[in-house]
């Protein structure tokens, strides 16, 4: 019961300092985001039209000129000093690169200084325990290559990572080629073997899009072969995308599938897309968006 007081006198000083402070604040950043969208798909059943919209008025950046504190309402104060940075935020993880191991997404705290980052969250029980994970790495960069080393824990059983991960990753620009490397090692917290897994991937500009393939290797041995055409301007204000996919799950029957697609920007707020999948059966649809 002490606890829960405290926290309540918390809440209520820090919201009244927060409201005073916030007098005098400067928004830097107010934007008023949404869309409303309709779409008709040959998927069961087949030619209904949905529809759906959304709006919201997000704060993206909450600062005072002058000041190194700033906030959003996506939930996250920050604040950067000359040498590092310090971020409360109300969901945050700390994924291995395209490697998939993650920590839970709960509450925490990050710190960043130079080419340092590290990072805790927690989470609790109904027992009443809490649980916590963490997160670091390293990142360099010079003459057109990045290099990073990171790792990141959880003692939460339930989550599909759980125990311990490592991963490096390397890449670089090549002009006109893009490429990029990344592996990484995940240590099961039940025991068992430490499994491995590979990313590459390789991206050369044509014409205003690009030309994209990568291989991936995840930690549960499946396979994905990708490689694609993206957003090639076949017209003024049409972009198209075309692109192949091949799965071999671990132990398993290799899929491929293709697919296609033109965003077509009717208006400076109005994109209407055509999409075709090769699922079975092939599925196409059409989707008429409105932005703001």
């Amino acid at each position: 019961m002490k606890k829960k007081l405290v926290g309540v006198l918390v809440g209520i000083l820090t919201l009244a300092l927060s409201m005073s402070a916030f007098a005098t604040m400067e928004f830097d950043k107010v934007k008023f985001s949404g869309d409303v969208t309709f779409s008709v798909s040959s998927e069961t059943p087949a030619g209904l039209l949905t529809g759906s919209s959304k709006s919201e008025l997000k704060v993206e950046v909450l600062s005072k000129s002058g000041d190194s504190w700033s906030a959003s309402s996506d939930g996250w104060i920050k604040y950067a000093a000359d040498s590092f940075a310090f971020e409360l935020n109300k969901a945050l993880d700390y994924k291995l690169y395209d490697l998939d191991a993650n920590i839970p997404k709960n509450p925490g705290v990050k710190l960043a200084a130079g080419p340092v980052s590290l990072v805790v969250n927690n989470q609790e029980y109904p027992t009443g325990s809490v649980a916590y994970s963490y997160g670091g790495g390293l990142s360099f960069s010079t003459d057109g290559l990045t290099l990073g080393v990171m790792a990141n824990s959880t003692p939460v059983a339930t989550e599909a990572y759980y125990g311990t991960s490592y991963g490096a990753k390397i890449s670089g620009s090549f002009s006109p080629f893009t490429l990029t490397a990344e592996v990484g090692s995940y240590s099961p917290g039940g025991g068992g073997a430490s499994q491995l897994a590979y990313y590459l991937k390789g991206a050369y500009p044509i014409g205003g899009g690009s030309l994209e393939a990568y291989y991936k290797k995840a930690f549960s041995d499946t396979v994905t072969i990708d490689g694609r055409i993206k957003d090639y301007p076949i017209m003024e204000n049409t972009k198209f995308t075309v692109w192949v996919t091949n799965e071999t799950p671990a132990g398993g029957t290799p899929t491929t599938t293709y697919g296609a697609k033109t965003v077509i920007t009717i208006a400076s707020l109005m994109n209407l897309t055509l999409e075709v999948k090769s699922a079975s059966p092939v599925v196409a649809k059409a989707t008429l968006k409105v932005s703001f």
